[in-house]
């Protein structure tokens, strides 16, 4: 597999290069896409797009304080006073 300078989709292919993949990505939406760098609004998309362009299967859970709903990921954690994050995440991963 290609190297890239984005650290979280660097740290999904150095596990599948050492036989030991994920079994699932846990990932805010936004994060800083590079070392020192700022926080990017579109990182967990770019993730994404990374996984598929890499032929990438892993399920994907992102959080979020936006109601996201994202094709191919499987499922959107939604931040807020309001939201139980252990049941949004229990409910996600039944799913798996």
């Amino acid at each position: 597999l290609e190297e890239t300078e984005n650290g979280a989709i660097m740290s999904v292919l150095e596990g599948i290069d050492n036989n030991n993949p994920f079994d699932l990505i846990i990932s805010d939406m936004q994060f800083p896409l590079f070392t020192n760098g700022r926080p990017d609004d579109d990182a967990g998309l770019t993730l994404l797009a990374e996984l598929k362009e890499h032929e990438i299967d892993i399920p994907v859970i992102f959080c979020s304080s936006f109601r996201l709903d994202i094709p191919g990921v499987l499922g959107c954690v939604h931040y807020s006073r309001d939201t139980d994050l252990w049941e949004e995440f229990r409910n996600l991963i039944a799913d798996i």
